[in-house]
């Protein structure tokens, strides 16, 4: 019976995948519900992968990313996909109208250890991207600020002078991780110089 019922299961869940391509969007919402929280699959997780960067529902694609982004949270299998799947959803994150996805990813990968070319990843999306996604890559950057070590310092430097006062408040909150002479200069001019309240708590919280 154990082996009828993992049948059935394997039989139902074929079924479903199937349907992640359908041109009705209504079969592919229920498909993607049905298999959200199976990507522990290896082939669900190249799918998923790959409908990401190509699936026109926003919330498909968070779901997507949602479920890719837990289950590399979990795994302790093949690093190279790991890293695969990280390189992809930086990619989809990088796009700037994907603010659901980056939501629905964000609070995985900040638990997530990342190397040294992945934190520069994020910190170039942080210098060069949208407000949503310097605010998005400095909320992640704040638990890798040893891994960023001098170019992520760097990068907050230049982002405390920039017009968004999120951004800034962000970036000084990073920036404090940080105990140098130049750190501490930054944070007492933003302190004693920000026009912005909250960017100033930032600083003297730093």
């Amino acid at each position: 019976r154990p082996a009828a019922r993992r049948g059935q299961r394997l039989s139902a869940r074929s079924a479903a995948h199937r349907f992640l391509e359908d041109a009705n969007l209504g079969a592919r919402r229920a498909a993607a519900r049905a298999l959200v929280h199976s990507a522990e699959f290896p082939e669900l997780r190249r799918t998923f992968s790959t409908l990401l960067e190509r699936e026109l529902d926003e919330g498909i694609r968070s779901g997507f990313g949602h479920a890719l982004a837990q289950w590399l949270t979990t795994s302790t299998g093949d690093e190279i996909e790991q890293r695969q799947v990280l390189a992809t959803l930086f990619a989809v994150a990088g796009r700037p109208q994907e603010d659901a996805v980056r939501f629905r990813i964000e609070d995985s990968l900040r638990r997530l250890p990342m190397n040294v070319e992945e934190v520069g990843t994020l910190t170039k999306l942080a210098l060069n991207g949208t407000p949503a996604q310097q605010i998005w890559s400095l909320s992640l950057l704040k638990t890798k600020t040893e891994v960023g070590g001098m170019v992520l310092e760097a990068a907050c430097h230049q982002l405390v002078s920039l017009t968004d006062a999120k951004v800034r408040e962000y970036a000084v909150t990073v920036l404090g991780s940080f105990q140098s002479a130049s750190t501490e200069q930054t944070l007492l001019a933003v302190l004693s110089g920000d026009e912005v309240w909250h960017v100033r708590a930032a600083a003297a919280h730093a």
